[in-house]
């Protein structure tokens, strides 16, 4: 109702002093138009599409507001609209943050240990090792991306009614922590939305992001242990080498300066 009014004294009511006025200030009108819309943003209220502002502050957007902050994403779509809401934003960011990140690395210690148990299988297979790495990865990262980002961009096509490109597109950027906010789930409003659509988006955005992190974490890992594994073998054979290289005479006399010193 705020809204309607203010719309009414504020921008229904231009065209009509435009039109009594004359037509020689229709650009001074609509620049008038564009600020007055301008300040919706400033106010927290997002002007893209027909948004009403029952349904820009409910318990679900606040819930997936509050997760868009301690997950770093920040769509953009929703923001705080004074100096106290933005300072509890920047409290709770700095406590929320880092006690996420405890309970992340939660999540991911359990899908690290389902990895480790598909390294260990396939680390038994009689094949080389870059083979064995390309096995652990391909089916790992098919398996994650097609639970994580094929299966909800299926669904979020259908909710949402996107194209399945449009889906597909938000989940990974979603998952990426990028989150530009071009497209933002649960913002539609000719779809009547579940109540626990935001809140079980959010959760899938949990063990999304869990997954990521786990994944890059382990490649990080392999990587480090196969340049390890390559420099300790160039060790010992640089080693086997200096011993084929030395003559049976230098090792006696070798044998005997040690028999001297000693």
């Amino acid at each position: 109702m705020v809204r309607e009014h203010w719309v009414y004294n504020n921008v229904a009511r231009i065209p009509y002093r435009c039109n009594t006025i004359g037509q020689g200030i229709n650009e001074a009108c609509s620049c008038a138009v564009n600020l007055n819309l301008s300040s919706f943003a400033e106010d927290g209220i997002n002007m893209k599409g027909n948004v009403t502002c029952s349904t820009t502050w409910n318990f679900q957007s606040a819930f997936f507001f509050s997760g868009t902050i301690i997950t770093t994403i920040g769509y953009g779509n929703i923001v705080p609209s004074n100096e106290t809401s933005r300072a509890f934003c920047i409290i709770y960011a700095l406590v929320g943050i880092p006690l996420f990140a405890i309970m992340f690395s939660g999540l991911g210690e359990v899908i690290s240990n389902f990895l480790s148990k598909l390294s260990s299988h396939v680390d038994k297979l009689d094949t080389k090792p870059w083979i064995k790495n390309f096995l652990i990865y391909f089916i790992f990262g098919l398996f994650g991306f097609t639970l994580f980002c094929c299966i909800p961009a299926a669904i979020f096509s259908i909710v949402e009614k996107w194209p399945y490109t449009v889906s597909l597109y938000f989940t990974v950027i979603t998952l990426t922590t990028i989150g530009f906010g071009d497209y933002v789930i649960g913002e539609n409003p000719d779809i009547d939305y579940i109540p626990l659509y935001r809140i079980m988006v959010y959760l899938w955005m949990l063990f999304g992001f869990a997954f990521m992190a786990t994944f890059v974490q382990f490649t990080s890992e392999r990587l480090r242990q196969r340049a390890k594994s390559r420099k300790d073998r160039r060790r010992q054979k640089k080693v086997h080498q200096i011993k084929t290289e030395t003559t049976p005479e230098d090792s006696s006399n070798l044998t005997e300066q040690e028999g001297s010193n000693h």
